[in-house]
């Protein structure tokens, strides 16, 4: 059985390869989005097989991504072991990963070994 630490450095890492697809999709919607003020996404939960998309606007999600511990997921699919919820919305929740997953999210993001991570 998978310890805290390890479950925590599991979802900072599968949440990270999400946020990479995102990353790219933002970059192809640039700063003229086709529909509109925003673009969909996908949920950046824990989840591997979670294949959900979400709407969001390119001002929250560059805010986001201004924090390398935070990621986008759709609401119910935060998971409280690894996570904190920063923003909760109708349509998307903002959390915060902790501990090992916040270091693990933070070393992928910088790619920096150390990188301080919230408690």
């Amino acid at each position: 059985m998978p310890t805290v630490e390890e479950k925590q450095a599991d979802s900072g890492r599968q949440q990270h390869l999400f946020r990479e697809v995102n990353n790219r999709i933002r970059e192809i919607v640039g700063v003229h989005p086709f529909d509109g003020e925003g673009f969909e996404i996908l949920c950046e939960c824990a989840d591997f097989t979670c294949a959900r998309t979400l709407p969001i606007s390119i001002a929250v999600y560059d805010e986001v991504r201004s924090n390398v511990t935070q990621f986008i997921n759709m609401p119910g699919h935060n998971i409280l072991d690894v996570e904190r919820t920063v923003t909760d919305s109708d349509s998307y929740v903002v959390v915060e990963k902790f501990g090992e997953g916040g270091r693990m999210a933070a070393l992928l993001a910088t790619g920096r070994r150390g990188s301080p991570a919230p408690s």
